[in-house]
């Protein structure tokens, strides 16, 4: 919804945090969730920006993750509040091509299913079937992100799946347009066990399909 944008990016800043370089994260040298080979790329098509993502402006930050793929790539100027917020971060966090292959999956499209169709279906939707839709979705990513070999990155990743997910639920709830105060949020904390689990666990094996939610 295109009135919810200034609320989901400012959920997102505060997901992404500030300049990080973790030799345990492939995408490197990154600002604000924003990595240097995507820098690269904006600069290509804006002169006259520092080479280092570092120094990337708020502006410009905000630009990549409005006009790019994560916001109107998304088509989430369109979506139903609360879906809004789950679709954004899960495509910051995991990649767009990802959040919206899960949601075809949850909608029991196939995952190259016209963005028409897409839109189509989720216009349809009833109040209680987007509350499904987000749940499921959320759930398919925690079960996802833990399925990964990433025991470093789990405890943050499982907090903010869980955050997400309570607000995406919250916006849903509330008139649109009004004020946004995120109930408390209580993450559940992975067992020793668990994460020797995920740390054995191997590579991946992607999903032939996810839950359908709708």
């Amino acid at each position: 919804m295109k009135s919810n944008y200034p609320e989901c990016y400012r959920f997102v800043r505060q997901f992404e945090g500030g300049n990080d370089d973790d030799p345990q994260d492939p995408g490197g040298r990154t600002s604000r969730g924003i990595i240097q080979r995507e820098w690269n790329v904006f600069c290509r098509t804006h002169p006259g920006r520092p080479s280092d993502v570092w120094k990337a402006s708020e502006d410009d930050i905000g630009a990549i993750y409005h006009d790019g793929q994560y916001w109107a790539g998304q088509h989430l100027d369109d979506f139903f509040s609360g879906g809004d917020e789950t679709e954004f971060d899960y495509g910051v966090n995991s990649g767009p091509g990802r959040s919206q292959k899960v949601l075809r999956r949850c909608l029991h499209l196939s995952d190259n299913a016209p963005r028409t169709v897409v839109d189509a279906v989720i216009a349809k939707l009833t109040m209680d079937q987007q509350k499904v839709l987000i749940r499921a979705i959320n759930d398919e990513r925690l079960a996802f992100l833990r399925g990964l070999n990433k025991p470093h990155f789990i405890g943050g990743w499982t907090k903010r799946v869980v955050q997400v997910k309570v607000i995406s639920l919250h916006m849903n709830d509330i008139p649109v347009g009004a004020p946004i105060i995120v109930p408390a949020v209580v993450v559940p904390v992975a067992t020793t066990e668990e994460l020797s689990a995920m740390a054995n666990h191997g590579n991946y094996e992607e999903p032939t399909g996810t839950k359908n939610a709708v």
